[in-house]
């Protein structure tokens, strides 16, 4: 370990030392009242933008930083390029995650960290930085049981503000402030248990567009990236073919959890948000403060709302410690014409009850006469048959997910098509 890592790290312990994330423990009654000590210390990691004032004292921001802005793990020892020799373009983190999402902790179930211009919902503790003088959410860390409610778990400077009193990251907030990315635990308890800043574990990402690293791997902002154990970042999850995301879209927060295979497959878990103009907000009417859960097309798993916030705000960094209950499919009903004709185009449409099941879902169509197709999206899937004979044709739709399977078929008729002659031709010879 380098003089220079040896120096930052000593300081990054000494911080890690008096940085305990804090969250009021779960219970069905429970409301956001003041937190409570976990049973042991956590420390967290976060990242910054590039311009963050972090930046003028030597951060960069692809480092996986701790408390005070010191560097738990920096950005060439995740095997970022991090910075564009011929253009100045630098690599910066936004989404990250220690693959460790979606298990209970015993704190809230959601930890996040929200842009700034951010507002939140009236009472919430947000809304209370929000209307600090100088406006400061964003340098914070927030926690929610997903009830419409927040409190505040770090405040950015620890200068008390509207009644919010979190521990302090020790950053800069005011007119010039620190802006919290890519949120998650300390880096020695998770993917680097020697702490010696290199890490020994998958660390998941993504990363700004610009960023030099996203051309050197033929990834996107919207691809999910992974460091392998020689800490050259590949590509984890596709944005497009995996997450329904669409060209032009960037993921902001990230939340994983990885069931040890080191490839993206169905028993991964993973929600993120979605940076402001990404295309898919639009065809979504969602939000960048909205969570959301891959799909074709993706789907909402947390509204804005109920985190406490307006559907203006933008959640830029989380953490999540709930489980994601498994709904298996009740019911699955095809809608679609009783009747038809040869060489003619059919759409059936396939309807998953009830809403809350577990997405994604496999449809698997069969039809007679026709090729299987299996397709993976949210509640609803169609396809389209065209049949050559006459006659009844069955159509079978299989659904399932990671909790159960179900089924249904729908009977069309098809006719031969009625040949209309002239008039003058069908009374020829009368």
């Amino acid at each position: 370990m380098s003089a220079v890592r040896a120096t930052r790290w000593i300081g990054a312990l000494m911080a890690a030392a008096v940085l305990v994330l804090v969250s009021a423990p779960l219970s069905p009654s429970a409301s956001l009242a003041p937190a409570q000590s976990p049973p042991e210390p956590q420390g967290v990691s976060f990242s910054v933008a590039g311009g963050d004032p972090l930046t003028a004292q030597g951060v960069h921001p692809a480092d996986i930083l701790g408390a005070g802005g010191i560097p738990a793990i920096l950005c060439a020892d995740l095997g970022l390029m991090c910075a564009d020799p011929v253009s100045g373009a630098s690599d910066e983190i936004r989404g990250l995650s220690f693959g460790q999402d979606f298990q209970p902790t015993g704190l809230l179930p959601i930890h996040f960290s929200v842009d700034q211009g951010a507002q939140g919902a009236a009472g919430t503790a947000v809304r209370a930085e929000a209307n600090c003088n100088p406006t400061e959410p964003q340098a914070d860390v927030f926690g929610t049981e997903a009830d419409g409610a927040n409190v505040q778990v770090f405040d950015g400077d620890g200068a008390a503000c509207g009644g919010n009193a979190g521990l302090s990251l020790y950053l800069t907030e005011g007119i010039s402030s620190t802006n919290v990315y890519a949120l998650d635990g300390d880096t020695c308890l998770s993917v680097d248990l020697s702490c010696d800043g290199v890490p020994d574990s998958p660390i998941f990402f993504t990363l700004a567009p610009g960023s030099p690293t996203l051309t050197a791997t033929a990834a996107t902002s919207a691809d999910i990236l992974i460091t392998n154990i020689e800490y050259t970042p590949v590509k984890w999850a596709d944005g497009v073919a995996d997450l329904g995301l669409v060209a032009g879209d960037a993921i902001d927060a990230l939340c994983v959890r990885e069931d040890g295979s080191g490839a993206y497959d169905g028993e991964d878990q993973i929600a993120f948000s979605l940076a402001p103009g990404s295309p898919t907000l639009s065809s979504l009417s969602a939000s960048p403060a909205d969570l959301l859960l891959p799909g074709q097309p993706p789907v909402v798993f947390y509204a804005a709302a109920s985190l406490g916030l307006l559907t203006t705000d933008n959640v830029d960094a989380a953490m999540c410690s709930l489980e994601i209950a498994q709904v298996a499919p009740a019911g699955v009903v095809i809608s679609g014409p009783p009747t038809g004709v040869i060489d003619a185009a059919y759409v059936f449409t396939a309807t998953v009850s009830p809403i809350s099941t577990t997405l994604p879902i496999t449809y698997v169509w069969q039809a007679t006469g026709q090729s299987a197709v299996t397709r993976t999206g949210n509640l609803s899937n169609s396809v389209a048959f065209t049949w050559t004979m006459s006659g009844a044709q069955a159509i079978t739709v299989t659904v399932a997910n990671d909790a159960g399977m179900v089924a249904d078929t729908h009977v069309i008729q098809i006719d031969l098509r009625k040949l209309y002659l002239p008039v003058v031709l069908r009374n020829f010879g009368t």
